[in-house]
C-alpha cells in the first residue's frame, strides 16, 4: 500500500466529512466548497510550517478546520432541505 500524500489525506477527510454531512449525497454545488476549503488548508499549512509551528498544534488545527467544516455543511444542507422539502 502506498502512503498517500498529505493533500490526499486531507482531501479524503473532506470529502469523508461532507459524505458524512450529506448521508453521501452531497449537492454537487458543495463540491466547490469542499475544494475552496481544501486550499485554505493547504495555505494554512504552509504559513504555520513557515513560521516554525509544532507538526502537532498543525496536525490539531487541520482537524479542528475540518470538524467546522462539517458541522457547516450539516447545517446549511438542513438549512437547504427546509427551503426545498
Amino acid at each position: 500500500m502506498t502512503k498517500l500524500s498529505e493533500r490526499e489525506r486531507y482531501t479524503a477527510d473532506l470529502f469523508a466529512a461532507s459524505d458524512r454531512a450529506s448521508g453521501g449525497s452531497l449537492p454537487p454545488h458543495f463540491l466547490v466548497l469542499t475544494e475552496r476549503h481544501l486550499l485554505r488548508i493547504e495555505a494554512l499549512l504552509g504559513t504555520m510550517r513557515s513560521a516554525g509551528v509544532d507538526e502537532d498544534l498543525i496536525r490539531h488545527s487541520v482537524r479542528e478546520i475540518i470538524d467546522s467544516y462539517e458541522a457547516s455543511l450539516v447545517e446549511a444542507l438542513v438549512h437547504l432541505s427546509k427551503e426545498n422539502p
